[in-house]
Formats: structure tokens, C-alpha cells, sequence
């Protein structure tokens, strides 16, 4: 999934990357 990196990474990859990052963190949190 290469989307317009150079461009600018918006919302849509911010949320592919940021979503499992949360869960992941909350994850070991608890």
C-alpha cells in the first residue's frame, strides 16, 4: 500500500499507522 508519501502522508496514513500504535501501547499499558 504506497500512497503519496511525498506528497503528504494525510489522515488515511496517519490512521494506518497511528490506530495499531494506540492499540498496541494501551495493549502493554494495561
Amino acid at each position: 500500500m504506497a500512497i503519496g508519501v511525498d506528497e503528504k502522508p494525510d489522515k488515511e496514513t496517519l490512521k494506518i499507522g497511528e490506530v495499531p500504535a494506540i492499540e498496541e501501547f494501551v495493549f502493554l499499558g494495561l
